[in-house]
């Protein structure tokens, strides 16, 4: 009796020799992803982020809401920035400023390897969609077109 080799990544040659397996072709590509999340709004977890604009940042890591709501940066709600135990809040941890001896006016984006749900600008009276990136890992997607 022939052995059932369907998980193994093998198949049965149904043309040429039955006895003998062939590969299975997976079309599956890596796919990556970077979006521009809007400010204090709530997203899956990144892989790091991006910050492309100069400014002051606070960034939220844990919340109760759910993905797509409101996370407003509310003075009350940034009791934890410090990192103090036991409170939940946005916390600010990054400080870009433009400038250069080389390219006044330019800056370059940074990488953080941190993840947090939702972002804002603690030192602008708005955020724009754009000063932040949010890039996720690459998730194997059937039929994900050429490699």
């Amino acid at each position: 009796m022939a052995q059932d080799t369907t998980n193994t990544g093998y198949r049965k040659n149904t043309s040429g020799n039955p006895t003998k397996q062939v590969p299975i072709v997976v079309n599956k590509a890596l796919v990556r992803k970077a979006i521009t999340p809007s400010a204090e709004v709530i997203y899956n977890r990144p892989d790091h982020v991006l910050i492309n604009t100069t400014g002051s940042y606070a960034f939220l890591y844990s919340t109760t809401g759910s993905v797509g709501g409101n996370a407003p940066n509310l003075h009350a709600s940034t009791a934890g920035a410090g990192g103090s135990a036991g409170k939940t809040g946005y916390i600010t941890g990054s400080v870009i400023r433009v400038g250069g001896v080389a390219a006044p006016g330019y800056v370059q984006p940074v990488k953080l390897n941190i993840n947090p749900v939702a972002w804002s600008r603690v030192d602008a009276s708005t955020s724009r969609t754009g000063d932040i990136t949010f890039i996720y890992a690459g998730k194997f997607v059937p039929e994900g077109g050429p490699r």
